[in-house]
């Protein structure tokens, strides 16, 4: 994830391919836990055949780097609910939910797709492809393809929102606004 971070500006990252023997070698190596494989990332300069592999390694690994209790938040009827504060309800149970090496790593994704989106340049399928590993889980279920629109907004305010992770107070504190703003709302027939 360091060397896609380093590189996030690339047109096209999660995309293009220019080498498909080259994304096979990438795959293989983040698949054994090649040690050397930052080095060979480095030297060779291909961001696209790593992101493409990694990519390629979520799916055939199904790797989820959101539990069950958030895929289900994320996935139930939440059109009349603000996207942020079902975004900051899905990040408050993250840490409830994982822990050492599992939360490590969803909030590594998380950072990595907030700088991509940020910094980046996203092509519209490129924005399908980075959100594949939540959506392809949570439409596996027929009776959530109604929710499409909502959850990918949702989605979206997830990843930008994601830095409050590293700051359990301010996430506290926007999520507790954010409720407050909602029932406001709500109770006046505005929301």
């Amino acid at each position: 994830m360091d060397h896609l971070e380093g590189n996030i500006s690339a047109y096209g990252l999660f995309v293009i391919s220019r080498n498909a023997a080259q994304v096979v070698k990438v795959f293989e190596k983040i698949k054994s836990g090649d040690p050397q494989m930052r080095q060979y990332l480095q030297l060779s300069q291909m961001p696209h055949e790593c992101a493409i592999a990694f990519r390629r390694f979520l799916r055939s690994w199904k790797i989820q780097f959101l539990p069950l209790r958030c895929i289900n938040v994320l996935g139930g009827n939440i059109t009349n609910v603000p996207p942020r504060l079902v975004a900051l309800d899905v990040l408050n149970l993250l840490p409830e939910e994982y822990s050492g090496t599992r939360l490590y790593f969803a909030k590594r994704y998380l950072r990595l797709m907030r700088c991509f989106i940020l910094r980046g340049c996203p092509r519209p399928n490129e924005m399908h492809a980075v959100t594949i590993p939540i959506l392809a889980y949570m439409f596996s279920f027929p009776q959530r393809h109604h929710h499409t629109l909502a959850t990918s907004l949702t989605i979206f305010e997830l990843i930008i929102l994601s830095e409050l992770l590293n700051d359990t107070v301010a996430l506290a504190k926007e999520l507790r606004s954010s409720c407050i703003a909602f029932r406001r709302s709500s109770s006046d027939g505005t929301g």
